[in-house]
């Protein structure tokens, strides 16, 4: 009979679809004409189903008088609207939804023949769910208004389904307003899979607290409605917890989970059937992943503890819900591999072995990452070969652009000498692979930095085709590949770290390209402005200084007029000062102190959001010890007074008493001596500073300079040398100042003592020295 159906149902479609149906056909046969076509559409082609629409535009399905159903109509109708329901299609549910609202009307003129069952309106309410269609949000919340209008009362079902249509749609809000409107005017009381429903909305939101919301509702159904929450219930709110990447908070949820499964075993005899909540690889995995997004030591070994924890619950139990995943150990070993700890990623390789779980694409990219980070590029090519290799035999194996462009970025960030030419030959397989590895915006970026790391002169012009060619791209319709403004960031920094004349001139071209984007997304920021900044402030051209200020107060300017993306920074101001201290002008410190008096003084204003840092006033010393100015010690030593005196200002570092000691080392008269005596004394007195090589090398300059072959020289430099012993920082550079600040005397007593006769001659290498001098006191992460 079915296949009779269907067959005369395409005949009647093709027939019906081409001429009007007439009004005086019987309803009945008119109706029977549709439920046919209703059977005949769950498998019909897109050509049937276009016929099916040109039928439903010729005919009307309410030639029947409102209220004149007979129950030959009736049965017909609910056949259709079974049928149509049935097919998981928009149209499907568009069409039960008619059928409904006509099957209303006569209800409405109560219709004895017809009694509305729930059973209709779920069927209905459901087709919608299934639909997957955009509009079944407004369909189902109309259906529920004409239901209640035509005085049907509606069951929780009902409502739970547009309440998980919401969850499906992200509609957090909605769920709320509808679960909050059932509990104060309906009939009927919100059960468990309402308030799941809702939590799953605020789970699958993009509100900023929905895992908060999520956790709130949660309490609520508990503690005020007395309703009993289930794995499901748990694990929504995991998942919000996990993508707010707050793990704390998810993993206090997944111990009280852990307590009351364990309590719901006690009660039920270890009956797993019996058990309703269950911590599952599902909620472990939320968990996990939630860790996994810090990407700190921490927080792998936290991953590694609840993978551990999720295998001894699967070994004691044998409960398949407790068996690891693919997605638990892949979550394991990112956590480990955004740390570069690659062994630890290839244990868990061999643990997915012991469980028979199959790598997949994101295990492989797991380790390239892993290899990356290690900066290891060769290593990092070899997976990514590997995943080639074994894609002939297991196709979902081919690396796809994550893959391609993880290594890309492992030959931008590796030491190697021939990094772009490995990334452009990785860039061109992409482009000439499969879909799946097609490159992207990420694949071009770390191409682009490949080219900036490498400092070749002519890495800005390579960045500045490869913007273009993304261009030619976007406009041959690829829209994925406009470039952004981490595209043209990235470009400008390849300028600016090209050694090409025209550096600053060209970065500055890119930025006034960006300027005049008017799309957000590839429009300057912060970043933009720092990086041709610093492309002037290297440039060494004779305007730099006043060039690299005119960006810095564009910047400003365009930040007041509402580009909150140009919020000026103290860095960005450090990039003038370090302009003007390269730019070797007779004038420059009078400047950094002009800048600094500026900037102070529009912080105190509130014109800017930061003041001057000790980077600034290290800049500011770096300055006063290059210049010829023959009282630059004194002006050194009065800034450094100053920032010890501050209090809310920044307090000198280490860098700072290094720069004071190099602006000492240039020799004076006889008269200023002791004021050098005092200030480098002072200098190399500082309890809370932990002096470096940098600190004994400048110390052993200024000490060769003023006091060279003069027992006060020898005194001190004979304490500074067993200091520097003592803390294990002679280097090459330490003990070649030694050796040339020390007397004669003085060498022949560390022979003598250390038993190292080089230094009788003056020809001690870093070679020669006990290791205790030398060590180096970091350990390595683990």
């Amino acid at each position: 009979m079915h296949r009779i159906l269907s067959f005369q149902a395409r005949k009647n479609a093709l027939l019906l679809a081409n001429r009007p149906i007439r009004i005086h056909i019987h309803p009945d046969r008119l109706l029977a004409s549709q439920f046919v076509i209703a059977r005949f559409v769950a498998s019909s082609d897109e050509q049937s189903r276009r016929d099916i629409r040109n039928l439903r535009n010729s005919s009307n399905i309410v030639n029947v008088r409102p209220g004149r159903l007979t129950g030959g109509n009736i049965r017909i109708l609910l056949g259709c609207l079974q049928e149509w329901s049935r097919t998981n299609t928009e149209e499907g549910a568009l069409e039960a939804s008619i059928i409904l609202r006509r099957l209303l009307q006569d209800h409405k003129r109560k219709n004895p023949e017809l009694k509305i069952s729930m059973h209709m309106v779920h069927l209905v309410l459901d087709a919608w769910r299934r639909s997957d269609s955009d509009l079944a949000v407004e369909q189902m919340e109309r259906l529920i208004k004409d239901v209640e209008a035509a005085a049907v009362l509606l069951d929780i079902k009902c409502y739970s389904m547009l309440l998980d249509v919401y969850a499906r749609h992200g509609e957090a809000k909605r769920a709320q307003r509808f679960l909050s409107q059932i509990l104060e005017y309906s009939h009927v009381e919100p059960d468990l899979v309402s308030f799941n429903s809702v939590i799953h909305a605020w789970a699958n939101s993009k509100e900023p607290n929905r895992a908060e919301r999520a956790q709130e509702l949660l309490t609520y159904m508990v503690e005020e409605r007395g309703l009993e929450p289930n794995t499901l219930t748990f694990s929504a709110v995991l998942d919000a917890w996990s993508k707010q990447a707050n793990p704390e908070q998810a993993q206090i949820l997944l111990d009280r989970m852990l307590n009351l499964y364990k309590k719901r075993q006690a009660e039920s005899g270890a009956d797993a059937g019996m058990i309703d909540i269950k911590p599952n690889a599902i909620c472990f995995g939320a968990v996990m992943n939630a860790w996994a997004k810090k990407g700190t030591p921490e927080s792998s070994d936290k991953v590694q503890a609840l993978l551990q924890q999720l295998e001894q619950l699967y070994k004691d139990t044998q409960d398949q819900d407790f068996k690891p995943t693919l997605i638990n150990f892949n979550l394991a070993a990112r956590s480990f591999s955004q740390l570069g700890d690659v062994e630890a990623v290839e244990e868990i390789h061999k643990q997915m072995e012991t469980y028979g779980v199959d790598p997949d694409r994101v295990t492989f990219n797991n380790l390239i990452q892993a290899w990356s980070k290690r900066g290891d590029a060769k290593r990092a090519q070899g997976i990514l070969n590997e995943m080639i290799e074994r894609s002939k035999e297991r196709e979902e194996l081919y690396p796809d652009t994550i893959s391609y462009s993880l290594v890309i970025d492992a030959w931008a960030k590796s030491s190697n000498r021939g990094v772009p030419s490995q990334a452009e030959a990785l860039l061109k397989q992409m482009t000439a692979g499969k879909e799946i590895s097609k490159p992207n915006v990420i694949a071009y970026s770390s191409l682009i930095d490949a080219w900036a790391r490498s400092g070749r002169k002519e890495a800005g012009e390579r960045a500045n085709e490869l913007v273009s060619e993304m261009m030619t791209l976007y406009k041959n319709g690829d829209k994925e590949m406009k470039p952004t403004t981490k595209i043209y960031n990235a470009a400008i920094n390849a300028w600016s770290k090209s050694s090409h004349e025209q550096a600053a001139v060209e970065a500055e071209k890119l930025l006034k390209r960006m300027s005049r984007n008017s799309d957000p997304a590839s429009s300057p920021n912060q970043v933009s402005y720092g990086a041709t900044m610093d492309a002037w402030a290297k440039s060494g051209h004779e305007d730099a200084p006043e060039k690299t200020e005119r960006l810095f107060q564009n910047m400003l300017r365009r930040y007041k007029n509402g580009h909150e993306r140009l919020k000026p920074d103290v860095i960005n101001f450090n990039m003038i000062l370090h302009a003007w201290s390269r730019s070797g002008r007779s004038d420059s410190v009078e400047q950094v102190e002009r800048l600094l008096e500026q900037c102070n003084s529009q912080y105190e204003s509130k014109e800017l959001r930061f003041r001057p840092n000790v980077v600034a006033y290290n800049i500011y010393l770096q300055t006063i010890a290059k210049s010829k100015d023959p009282l630059k010690a004194r002006k050194a030593r009065k800034v450094v007074v100053q920032m010890e005196e501050w209090d809310e200002k920044p307090n000198p570092d280490v860098r700072s008493y290094n720069l004071l000691l190099a602006a000492c080392v240039d020799p004076l008269g006889v008269v200023e001596r002791e004021e050098i005596f005092r200030i480098v004394a002072n200098a190399m007195q500082k309890d809370n500073i932990k002096y470096n090589e940098y600190t004994y090398a400048s110390f052993f300059q200024v000490c060769k300079s003023h006091w060279k072959r003069q027992p006060q020289g020898d005194n001190m430099v004979e304490e500074a040398f067993h200091e520097c012993c003592k803390r294990a920082l002679l280097n090459e550079v330490v003990l070649f100042e030694f050796q040339k600040a020390a007397s004669n005397r003085l060498l022949q007593k560390v022979a003598a003592f250390s038993g190292i006769s080089a230094f009788s001659q003056r020809k001690a290498t870093v070679k020669d020295l006990l290791p205790e001098w030398t060590k180096n006191k970091k350990k390595k992460r683990r």
